[in-house]
């Protein structure tokens, strides 16, 4: 799996480009959304590999799928919206969460020594892989290992510093349009 850090980091990059000038709240939203589909992790340590005969809490199944994104980005979205601080309309802030929850399982599908993601689940089973998959997969055990180190550090490689090149030129970019505007 990734870690959770590295999916925060996620939230907070989508955050930094949907929603300038009101971040702290919305990178909460960013963060929950691209944070919580590892809730599975949580119920198969309660409940064992997961519950037999259902994809729905076992690794990277249900929880990552592009449905669950779509059930968890829908009611974050009405909450952010009903808060009434955002310039941007509902629907740019839905499909907004939409693209941070799918990026979950986007992200863990370019992990190797993985089954593969069940993007979607529940109408299929079948699980997917990234062509590349860079990224090792690190157990939360191992994190604060010499070891877990050494794997964090192949995630900052691989997502963090392409994900912060492209939010520079985001920033390039959007001065350049604000200072020609004004």
């Amino acid at each position: 799996m990734s870690t959770p850090v590295t999916h925060g980091f996620l939230g907070m990059a989508f955050a930094y480009v949907l929603a300038p000038g009101k971040r702290l709240l919305f990178s909460f939203f960013c963060v929950a959304c691209s944070v919580f589909p590892d809730v599975d992790k949580v119920v198969s340590k309660l409940f064992g590999t997961g519950w037999p005969g259902s994809s729905a809490f076992e690794n990277r199944g249900f929880t990552h799928s592009i449905l669950f994104a779509v059930l968890m980005a829908a009611p974050v979205a009405c909450i952010a919206a009903l808060t009434r601080k955002f310039a941007r309309p509902w629907w740019v802030l839905g499909l907004g969460l939409l693209v941070v929850s799918m990026s979950h399982g986007a992200l863990d599908a370019f992990t190797h020594g993985s089954v593969g993601i069940a993007f979607f689940d529940p109408f299929s089973a079948k699980r997917y892989l990234a062509p590349v998959t860079p990224l090792p997969t690190i157990s939360y055990r191992e994190f604060f290992t010499p070891v877990g180190w050494k794997l964090f550090l192949s995630e900052v490689l691989w997502v963090w510093v392409p994900v912060l090149c492209a939010l520079v030129l985001f920033d390039v970019f959007r001065r350049r349009r604000a200072h020609s505007a004004s």
